[in-house]
């Protein structure tokens, strides 16, 4: 499986966890490479797409325009993926530096997205509100996010209200199908990326057990505080 890192180059931090991604991907056989990510000062020129109405990042832009940017930044990167898989017609698996790999790739079969944390992210505090209940994972294999149980549902007033969103993007796999429904999407706007990838937009699954959980030290990159 062919695997993308995303991390912050001249960031110490980010790259000693993009190490610690690549050491595990490596140990578990993927085939895997390093991206280097935007950050917000890259993020300073024209971006060709407008905010969706009633965007969480427009709350950014009003209030702090640095974690606006560091939003932004974040976006552009899996944008940047997206095409690609959409140019060589290949499944990608996305990593953000902080993930960890702990399972050997099977192939595993979903339609468009295929989130390979869930139960790590949901396990974060932050997520404690919205996680699903601990019968989400009793069932091996793929499931439908539709199904989990999860609270993590878009709530602002566009056309993803009521969508059942991603827990982030720290690791998952997309294929053209998914990659291109995702691009064709930006013609209504963008969104911080875990909003935007919603199941307005693909259709989403995800895996128990988890392939990669999350790094005990979260950085908070896409917060500002590059």
């Amino acid at each position: 499986m062919k695997a993308i890192i995303i991390y912050v180059n001249g960031n110490v931090k980010s790259k000693q966890q993009a190490i610690e991604c690549f050491g595990s991907c490596k140990r578990l056989g993927y085939d895997v490479m390093t991206m280097h990510g935007s950050t917000p000062d890259s993020m300073k020129i024209d971006f060709p797409y407008s905010e969706i109405e009633d965007a969480r990042v427009r709350i950014f832009k009003k209030e702090n325009h640095k974690k606006y940017l560091a939003k932004k930044a974040c976006f552009s990167n899996h944008i940047r993926i997206w095409k690609h898989v959409v140019k060589t017609n290949e499944e990608v698996l996305v990593l953000e530096h902080d993930a960890i790999a702990v399972e050997k790739w099977d192939s595993p079969q979903y339609d468009e997205v295929l989130v390979l944390n869930m139960k790590s992210a949901m396990s974060r505090s932050i997520a404690h509100a919205v996680k699903p209940p601990d019968s989400a994972y009793e069932k091996e294999g793929v499931q439908d996010i539709k199904d989990s149980g999860s609270k993590l549902i878009y709530n602002r007033k566009n056309l993803y209200t009521g969508s059942y969103m991603m827990p982030g993007t720290a690791s998952y796999v997309i294929n053209p199908v998914g990659a291109n429904k995702l691009l064709t999407a930006l013609t209504n706007g963008w969104e911080q990326s875990d909003y935007f990838m919603n199941t307005h937009n693909i259709n989403i699954k995800y895996t128990t057990p988890d392939y990669f959980i999350l790094n005990q030290n979260n950085l908070q990159m896409s917060h500002g505080i590059l």
